[in-house]
């Protein structure tokens, strides 16, 4: 297997006061984990107000070897985010995450040698039982409900669709780069394009929740915003 050039996109929002360390340490383990492979990083600023100081960048940039700052105003959403960093990516595959890595160094080399060995265009991380009893009871009863209804209404084989880690080569990027969702149900709207596609490669690959990982409260407006895309793309899968 040889190993493909890699982007890595990190959205940001007001992150956590250690946030440029977490960075800096991961994006240093997965170098010494593949060597060989160029590397690129792209940190999205996805209009946060705290957190983003000006001493954060500069060590980013300083202790990172191709690190790309972005930035506009105001808050759009991830999956907005991701869309504005996936279109500067340049490399051969592209692995989304978030900027406090939540999944195992093992999950992330794992999923970006399986796009490297195998003729997938997209993998999709997949998250075990074992993620579900960490997290707090309120997203598990969102989460495990909403694979439940991807099931029901648009029988993919891939239910779970919100995982933070997910990766493409450049046959996957045009695709992701078609979604339009600004936020949480982004990652559904690209499943869903790249398992109806008949040109698409889609498969999933384990992954493993890291230990000590804190989750942000939910947020009912945009559960309930994300309500409408939900059967806004039931609607358009329906007709199609």
């Amino acid at each position: 297997m040889s190993n493909k050039s890699l982007d890595i996109i990190l959205p940001c929002f007001n992150p956590d006061p250690e946030w440029s360390y977490v960075v800096i340490n991961s994006i240093k383990r997965i170098r010494e984990d593949i060597p060989e492979a160029e590397i690129a990083v792209y940190l999205v600023n996805d209009g946060s107000t705290l957190g983003m100081e000006k001493e954060a960048i500069d060590r980013l940039s300083s202790a990172i070897r191709d690190f790309h700052y972005l930035e506009y105003q105001p808050n759009k959403g991830k999956g907005e985010a991701l869309r504005y960093g996936v279109m500067q990516a340049k490399n051969e595959v592209c692995i989304y995450t978030d900027v406090d890595f939540p999944y195992k160094d093992e999950s992330f080399i794992g999923l970006y040698t399986e796009l490297c060995r195998s003729e997938d265009d997209v993998v999709i991380g997949i998250r075990d039982n074992e993620y579900y009893s960490k997290i707090p009871p309120a997203r598990r009863r969102i989460s495990l409900f909403l694979r439940g209804a991807v099931k029901l209404f648009f029988g993919l084989k891939i239910s779970d669709t919100q995982c933070g880690l997910k990766g493409f080569n450049q046959r996957g990027k045009k695709l992701f780069l078609q979604t339009r969702i600004k936020r949480y149900l982004f990652d559904m709207e690209f499943i869903l394009l790249a398992s109806k596609s008949k040109e698409i490669i889609i498969s999933s690959y384990p992954v493993v929740l890291r230990s000590g990982i804190e989750f942000s409260k939910v947020n009912l407006r945009v559960l309930l915003a994300e309500s409408f895309n939900f059967f806004r793309l039931f609607l358009k899968n329906l007709f199609k």
